[in-house]
C-alpha cells in the first residue's frame, strides 16, 4: 500500500503520484501512465498542426509580399505630427504627400509581412527540428518492448496497464452499509 500520495498539477491536468515503500521503480505507483500517454500524443498532434498554419502563413505572405512596390518607408515623429519617408535603393529619403498615403500603407504592409515570412520561418524550422527528432518510443511504453524473459526480471518504473488492472482487482472491496430492503446489483465478483 502507498505511504503518500502527492498530487501535482501541470497546466490544466492534475497528476497523482503514489509513493510506495519499497523499490525506486516503484515511484510513480500505479496512477499517471494513461496521462504521460495521452500528453505525448497531444504534444505530437500540437506540433504538427502549429508546423501547418505557420506554413500556410507563410506561405499567404510570400504570395502578397511580391504585389508591392519597391522601396521602404520610414516613419518619424515630430512635434507637429508622424511624418513618412520613402527610401530607395540608394538610400535617398523623399518625404511623401499626403496624397501619397497610400504608397506608405502599402510599403508598410509589405515590411509587415517580410517580419511575418522571418519569423515564421524560423519557428517552421524549429518544429520541423523537433517533430522530426521527437522520440519514437516514450519512457512509459519501453517496459511493453522488452522481452518476456526481461520482464520478468525488470520492474518497470510506471505499470502496464495489465499491472494497474491486476492492483486495481487486487484491492479488497470494502462495501457501503445498505439495508435488507435497498434495492442492489451483484458484480461478476459477487459483489454488492
Amino acid at each position: 500500500m502507498p505511504q503518500a500520495v502527492i498530487v501535482q498539477e501541470f497546466g490544466a491536468k492534475s497528476y497523482v503520484i503514489c509513493a510506495p515503500n519499497s523499490f525506486i521503480s516503484d515511484i510513480w505507483g500505479i496512477c499517471f501512465r494513461e496521462e504521460a500517454i495521452e500528453m505525448n500524443r497531444d504534444i505530437q498532434k500540437v506540433l504538427n498542426e502549429r508546423y501547418e498554419i505557420i506554413t500556410r502563413l507563410s506561405a499567404i505572405a510570400e504570395d502578397k509580399v511580391n504585389h508591392f512596390p519597391d522601396g521602404r518607408i520610414k516613419v518619424k515623429r515630430r512635434k507637429n505630427g508622424v511624418y513618412y519617408y520613402l527610401t530607395n535603393a540608394e538610400y535617398e529619403d523623399r518625404l511623401l504627400k499626403s496624397s501619397e498615403i497610400d504608397l506608405a500603407k502599402d510599403l508598410l504592409q509589405k515590411s509587415y509581412f517580410k517580419k511575418v515570412i522571418k519569423a515564421s520561418n524560423e519557428e517552421t524550422q524549429f518544429l520541423k527540428y523537433v517533430i522530426d527528432n521527437y522520440p519514437k518510443f516514450q519512457a512509459e511504453d519501453i517496459y511493453s518492448q522488452l522481452s518476456e524473459d526481461r520482464k520478468n526480471l525488470v520492474k518497470p518504473i510506471t505499470p502496464t496497464d495489465e499491472q494497474f488492472i491486476t492492483n486495481w482487482q487486487n484491492q479488497p472491496y470494502t462495501p457501503k452499509p445498505f439495508k435488507k430492503e435497498d434495492p442492489f446489483f451483484v458484480t461478476l465478483r459477487g459483489e454488492r
